[in-house]
C-alpha cells in the first residue's frame, strides 16, 4: 500500500494505491465510495490488488480526513484529479 496525497479544488485529498506485487505494469482502477457513506470498498481494492491490478481509493474532499469541504459537485472532480495524477 502507498498512502496518496492527491491534489484537488485547492486541496491534496487522501488516498491509497493498493499495489499488486511484481515489478511489470498494472492496470489500475480508480475505486470511488458512496457519498459519504460507511462502505469505502476497501475489500473490492484488495480483491483487485489479489488479481494482479493495482487499485486506487480516494478520500473526497471534507470526508475520512481529505481537507475541504464535502459539496455533490466536487466529489467527481476529486475522481478526476485522480485518474490525472
Amino acid at each position: 500500500m502507498e498512502v496518496l496525497h492527491i491534489p484537488s479544488g485547492g486541496f491534496e485529498i487522501n488516498g491509497v494505491a493498493y499495489l499488486a506485487s511484481g515489478v511489470d505494469t498494472h492496470p489500475t482502477p480508480v475505486i470511488c465510495n458512496g457519498w459519504l457513506g460507511n462502505e469505502k470498498n476497501l475489500d473490492l481494492a484488495r480483491a483487485v490488488q489479489r488479481a494482479g491490478w493495482n487499485a486506487v481509493t480516494i478520500n473526497y474532499s471534507g470526508s475520512w480526513g481529505s481537507p475541504g469541504e464535502f459539496d455533490f459537485v466536487q466529489a467527481p472532480e476529486d475522481a478526476a484529479a485522480c485518474v490525472i495524477a
